[in-house]
């Protein structure tokens, strides 16, 4: 984003799940100007959420959304979402026997059946659950394991410690350490193309002025014979 001019009403938004895997270059001043973490919501939050997402939505008389809200830990307003249309889905498959295809519109009567349950909303999240595969974090050996596959025939410093590093990334992820690694390597491939520019740049420096002293003592030469 550097060199780029005012265009007006111009706003560049970035997001992303990966905290880790961000580029600390774009996190510097003068790239975005303000981060905002859109954490998982609270209890109330989920309640809140689910009131959205089931407004106008016909729903029974025993189905307690403060009741989900206190039960879907760890949910977020897309988890939530998927939920209220899992149920929805369920409801709908409850009449769908009394649907004639063959009509071009379905009778109000059998519309009116479509109401979704507790009991709609409780298998929905089991559905939601069973989908769920759940990977831990690596432990230490494990993130060391993955450290070392991502290093493997890459040239490291003597000063790296892949001790301290895995012990320092305890919440890292295998998606986390790849990043980091290839982060770093790009890292090291900018350094040397710049240390390598300027030691061309040096040595131009060096041989002009070697080329300017060779013609100097050459014309002084002539200029005494």
């Amino acid at each position: 984003m550097d060199g780029i001019e005012s265009r007006g009403k111009l706003v560049v938004i970035g997001a992303s799940n990966r905290q880790n895997a961000i580029d600390p270059a774009l996190r510097r001043p003068g790239r975005f100007d303000r981060e905002i973490e859109i954490g998982i919501p609270d209890q109330e939050g989920r309640f809140e959420i689910l009131q959205i997402h089931t407004r106008g939505i016909p729903l029974t008389e025993d189905v307690d959304l403060e009741g989900l809200s206190k039960i879907t830990h760890g949910f977020v307003g897309a988890d939530l979402e998927s939920l209220s249309k899992e149920a929805a889905m369920r409801s709908i498959r409850r009449i769908l026997p009394e649907i004639n295809m063959e009509q071009s519109k379905i009778p109000l009567e059998v519309l009116n059946k479509i109401k979704i349950t507790n009991d709609d909303f409780q298998n929905a999240l089991k559905d939601v659950f069973d989908r769920i595969l759940e990977i831990p974090i690596p432990s230490k050996e494990a993130r060391k394991q993955i450290l070392e596959i991502h290093l493997e025939k890459k040239p490291i410093d003597s000063t790296v410690n892949i001790e301290k590093l895995v012990e320092i990334k305890d919440s890292y992820t295998g998606a986390d350490i790849a990043a980091m690694v290839n982060a770093a390597a790009m890292s090291a491939i900018k350094e040397h193309i710049s240390a390598a520019g300027k030691n061309e740049i040096q040595d131009e420096k060096v041989k002009q002025n070697n080329n300017g002293t060779s013609r100097g003592w050459f014309e002084k030469g002539v200029e005494e014979e």
